[in-house]
């Protein structure tokens, strides 16, 4: 037995480095990068008017201010087709907070409270094909992407003021208080991403700059009331709802070794869906026929990555 691991051991690395030599148009790649990031999630609902239009009845807000990242990436390349997978992971940690406003015939503003805000889990996943064109110095890659993104937050603690029926809620006498959980809010669901990188060597050096758009986004939305014992659902998608960017500089130690440092941005613009309620013990929701729910969110940071290449 000992021999034969032996024996499948050096066929593995002789294989690998005849298919992954540089004489091979077979390459491949192992990065790991650490992001830090800052943004807000935002929550809408939206109730119907007698007109048949909507209008903002609640907002809540959840900042990640900040939350870090890491993810790992592998790419195996042919030629010039490139083939990536990518996993991220966040750490989880308090991260700001959480506000939540009500309004009332959806002029006043009679509902306001705040939570700490912590990021309970954060993980995402991505499958990537890219083509690149090489003009001199130049690399141009036109890239498609679909993923899985599913991320999730926990409110504890804070305050609420609450307003008599027609006035602020700055008129409230005194803030309710709250201890223990509060509010729980996670969205899962699929992303594409259509996109385009640039990139410019010089010497050792490389210069990347990288846009995306976000043609299609569908996700499920979930909102805990631990305190009303209550959960809504909202099912939000969007056509063409979101871009991203990214530019970087990276430096080759050698063949085999890349470093790199960068900065990202990401915005989903807002879309919205049909809404659904249950109390927390039933299993099955239930439509709300008069109002809709929508969803928002903003991602921008800095990375520093290793990259292996074989």
């Amino acid at each position: 037995m000992r021999k034969l691991f032996i024996l499948v051991v050096v066929l593995f690395f002789c294989i690998g480095s005849n298919l992954f030599s540089k004489e091979s148009n077979w390459s491949f790649e192992l990065e790991t990068a650490s992001h830090i990031m800052w943004g807000t999630t935002g929550e809408y609902v939206y109730e119907q008017t007698d007109t048949d239009s909507y209008k903002k009845l609640s907002y809540l807000e959840w900042e990640t201010k900040p939350i870090f990242v890491q993810d790992f990436k592998s790419s195996v390349q042919y030629k010039h087709l490139k083939f990536s997978t990518l996993f991220a992971f966040g750490f989880p940690a308090e991260c700001g907070y959480m506000y939540d406003s009500d309004w009332e015939d959806y002029t006043v503003q009679n509902c306001f409270s705040k939570s700490t805000n912590d990021l309970d889990s954060y993980f995402k996943m991505e499958g990537t094909i890219s083509y690149a064109f090489e003009i001199s110095r130049f690399h141009v890659l036109p890239f498609v992407s679909v993923g899985y993104r599913d991320v999730s937050f926990k409110g504890h603690d804070g305050y609420g003021l609450y307003a008599d029926k027609g006035k602020s809620y700055t008129t409230a006498s005194r803030p309710y208080t709250f201890t223990g959980e509060v509010i729980g809010y996670e969205t899962f669901g699929v992303q594409s991403w259509l996109g385009l990188t640039a990139q410019y060597t010089i010497g050792k050096v490389q210069f990347g700059i990288s846009g995306a758009c976000l043609p299609f986004q569908l996700l499920y939305c979930v909102d805990n009331h631990y305190v009303t014992k209550t959960d809504y659902l909202d099912i939000v998608t969007g056509f063409f709802c979101g871009a991203k960017g990214e530019c970087s500089v990276a430096y080759h130690f050698t063949d085999f070794c890349t470093v790199s440092l960068g900065a990202t941005a990401e915005r989903a613009f807002k879309i919205k869906g049909d809404s659904y309620a249950k109390k927390s013990s039933y299993t099955v929701y239930s439509k709300i026929s008069n109002a809709r729910g929508a969803y928002e969110y903003a991602e921008y940071g800095f990375f520093a990555s290793l990259k292996v290449h074989f």
